[in-house]
């Protein structure tokens, strides 16, 4: 049964991304497809292979998941709103340069930390689609699209926001989406 004020708070955080402050914006929409996403599949392993060690464990997994990917809202909102108020200081203001230097890093490394949990969670979920009912098949499809979509975001977030930084650093922050390391399981 639905809870009688999920209805409300769908509402409340459309209205957070639709209303007209800067915040939450793309960083934070990709914060909540994963999460969302994660907590489907949850759900979806929960109902459908409840006992199966595999499923188990990979249930506890995306739990511990989702408590380190939930507070990267936050993070990436913190990020993002102390950019802007980098941005709008005087440009002759002392400071100035190192703060909008330290800002624009801060505002890489929340969204590589999100995509990277992004590819965990995928993972995740990915080696679960044996075993689940078919009746609920298409939900864990589901959890799995948001989150690859959330992930791609997060991606295309760090990727941006590193063309501010120096090559050197922006290629040591970008790392971990680059190369094997990086590469989600359907890549290859």
């Amino acid at each position: 049964m639905l809870e009688s004020n999920a209805e409300e708070e769908l509402r409340k955080l459309v209205a957070a991304f639709a209303g007209p402050k800067p915040l939450p914006a793309g960083g934070a929409a990709a914060v909540t497809a994963i999460a969302i996403g994660v907590g489907l599949g949850v759900k979806v392993l929960r109902l459908s292979c409840p006992g199966l060690p595999l499923h188990d464990q990979t249930t506890c997994d995306l739990e511990g998941l989702l408590d380190r990917l939930v507070p990267e809202f936050t993070a990436d909102c913190r990020a993002f709103s102390t950019l802007l108020a980098a941005l709008r200081r005087a440009r002759n203001e002392t400071g100035r340069e190192a703060d909008v230097a330290e800002a624009w890093r801060n505002a890489t490394e929340v969204p590589i930390a999100v995509a990277v949990m992004g590819r965990e969670a995928e993972a995740f979920l990915s080696r679960c689609t044996s075993g689940v009912k078919p009746s609920i098949r298409a939900d864990l499809e589901a959890a799995l699209e948001l989150v690859r979509a959330g992930r791609h975001i997060a991606e295309r977030n760090a990727r941006e926001n590193a063309q501010h930084l120096g090559p050197q650093l922006a290629s040591q922050l970008l790392a971990p989406l680059d190369g094997e390391y990086g590469r989600s399981p359907k890549e290859g």
